[in-house]
C-alpha cells in the first residue's frame, strides 16, 4: 500500500531509515522477543503521518531546521547501528555534513536560475541568459567540489576512516565523501530531488507573480480566444476544492507531494 506525504524534507530522511533498517528488528534489550513486521510497518507509517502533519504547520525555516534535525538523528542511529559509537567520530561527521550544507547554499543559488530559466511558468529569457546563467551554476559546483575535498581531507585528519575500511565504506555508501553514491541512484534520486532543494528559493504558488512572460502567455491566450472586437467569455466559475481523502495530511505551500512505500517484510520478500 502507498501512502501520501506531503512533505519533501521527509524524502531524504526516510529514504535513509527505510534502506538502513529494511525490516522490522528485535528489541535488542530482550533478544529472545521478536518483533512483529506487520506491526512495525503500520507503527512507521503512523508516525510518518504525525510528522508530515506537523511539518505542515512549520514555517519554511522552521522545516528546514526540522529537517536538519531529523537528518542528524537517522544518521546517527545509522552509525550506531554499524558499530561506530564514538561520540566524537559521530560530531565530525555530523559537522562535516551541516558545514557541506550550509557550503551548498551558493549552488542553489545559481541552480535555481537555471531551472526556473527552463520551467514554463518560470522566468522566460533568451538562450544566451540560460547559457549564462549555466555557467555560473557549474562553475559554483566546481568551487563546491574542491570545498568538498578539503573537508574530506579535514574529516579524515579527524578521525581516520582512510585507516578503517568500514567506516569509509559508510561514508561513501551515504554520500557524505566521493561521488560514487550519485552512480548508484537514478534519476529520482539526483535531479528530481535536487530540484526539491530548490523550493525555498521560488515564488510561493499562490503568490503573485511579477508582470512578464507568464503575465503575456495569459493575455496571448485571452486573445486567441476572443476574435477582434467580439467581448471575452465570461470565465468558468472555479471548480470547488476537492475533499481531503480521509486521514490525509495537510499539504505543504511547497506543493510537493512525495509517495513513500514502507519497506517489505522478510515474508514478502520471499
Amino acid at each position: 500500500m502507498k501512502h501520501r506525504v506531503s512533505i519533501r524534507a521527509l524524502v531524504a530522511v526516510f529514504t535513509v531509515g527505510m534502506a538502513a533498517t529494511g525490516y522490522a528488528q528485535p528489541d535488542p534489550n530482550e533478544p529472545n522477543k521478536k518483533a512483529n513486521p506487520g506491526d512495525m510497518n503500520a507503527e512507521v507509517m503512523k508516525q510518518m503521518q504525525a510528522e508530515a502533519a506537523r511539518f505542515a504547520r512549520m514555517t519554511p525555516a522552521e522545516r528546514e531546521v526540522a529537517m536538519q534535525q531529523m537528518m542528524q538523528q537517522m544518521l546517527r542511529m545509522s552509525l550506531t547501528r554499524a558499530g561506530f559509537t564514538d561520540k566524537a567520530v559521530q560530531d565530525a561527521i555530523l559537522q562535516m555534513v551541516a558545514d557541506q550544507e550550509k557550503a551548498r547554499e551558493p549552488v542553489r543559488v545559481a541552480a535555481n536560475k537555471v531551472f526556473m530559466a527552463i520551467e514554463p511558468a518560470g522566468n522566460q529569457v533568451n538562450s544566451a541568459t540560460i547559457g549564462n546563467y549555466l555557467e555560473d551554476y557549474l562553475a559554483a559546483v566546481e568551487d563546491a567540489k574542491v570545498q568538498r575535498d578539503i573537508a574530506t581531507q579535514t574529516l579524515d585528519q579527524k578521525i581516520s576512516f582512510s585507516k578503517v575500511p568500514k567506516l569509509k565504506a559508510w561514508l561513501v555508501v551515504n554520500g557524505i565523501i566521493g561521488d560514487a553514491a550519485w552512480f548508484t541512484g537514478g534519476i529520482a534520486m539526483t535531479g528530481m530531488m535536487a530540484a526539491t532543494s530548490l523550493v525555498k528559493f521560488q515564488t510561493p504558488p499562490n503568490a503573485a507573480r511579477p508582470a512578464g512572460a507568464a503575465g503575456a502567455a495569459g493575455a496571448a491566450g485571452a486573445a486567441v480566444a476572443a476574435p477582434p472586437g467580439a467581448a471575452a467569455p465570461p470565465a468558468a466559475p472555479a471548480a470547488p476544492p476537492a475533499a481531503p481523502a480521509p486521514n490525509a495530511p495537510a499539504a505543504l505551500d511547497d506543493g510537493v507531494v512525495v509517495v513513500v512505500t514502507p519497506p517489505a517484510t522478510p515474508a514478502a520478500r520471499r
